[in-house]
């Protein structure tokens, strides 16, 4: 590692140390800002609020890492170029993908932290959940099925707009965007289906629905 690789190095963190920190402080004021209502119908306190978004900080994080990444990687080629250092570079004879050599190397270590986070996002999560008391850490997936039954019925029965599905209906799984949750969720509906001889398989494709 060259002089060079280090002046790069340095000036891309101390941007994305910047922008990374922001980040969650931007996160957290939008999320208080739409939720500050329910909060305060709740009940919660100041130290509950603050220790709910003390363990979605690996959420925020995540969010915030690919564009802080992005923003610092412009940034310091940007100011480097302003202050000719790149032109300079360039008249000793460095082009300017070896000037930039560590920027994809500290893509890569970037990326294995993001994986890293996304492991740490459904526990901190969990710990959210019960520090608030949106969820008990002991309810287990029988429970959470027949809470999720008794809301169908009650949604089903009800006499203002029940929401009834026909008896034809091909009810098919509709992803929320997680793509571990998903799957974790689809592969425990579908063994649960197998084992109680739910639903019916479908052909290799689906002819779309003219709207």
């Amino acid at each position: 590692m060259n002089i060079l690789d280090r002046l790069v190095i340095k000036e891309f963190f101390r941007l994305f140390v910047l922008f990374l920190l922001a980040s969650p402080v931007l996160f957290i004021l939008g999320d208080l800002t739409d939720n500050l209502d329910t909060y305060l119908d709740r009940g919660y306190d100041t130290g509950t609020v603050v220790m709910g978004y003390i363990y979605q900080m690996p959420l925020f994080i995540s969010w915030g890492l690919p564009v802080a990444a992005l923003i610092a990687t412009i940034f310091t080629v940007n100011t480097m170029t302003r202050h000719s250092e790149v032109a300079a570079a360039k008249a000793g004879g460095i082009s300017f993908f070896r000037l930039y050599a560590a920027l994809p190397i500290i893509g890569l270590v970037l990326t294995v932290l993001g994986l890293v986070l996304t492991e740490l996002v459904p526990m901190g999560n969990r710990l959210r959940a019960e520090s608030m008391g949106e969820r008990d850490a002991a309810r287990d997936f029988e429970t959470t099925l027949a809470d999720i039954n008794e809301r169908d019925l009650r949604d089903a029965t009800r006499a203002d707009s029940p929401l009834a599905i026909a008896d034809d209906a091909v009810v098919i799984y509709k992803s929320v965007g997680s793509a571990l949750q998903d799957l974790t969720v689809s592969e425990l509906c579908l063994r649960r289906a197998r084992e109680r001889g739910f639903g019916r398989s479908l052909g290799e494709t689906i002819e779309p629905v003219a709207k």
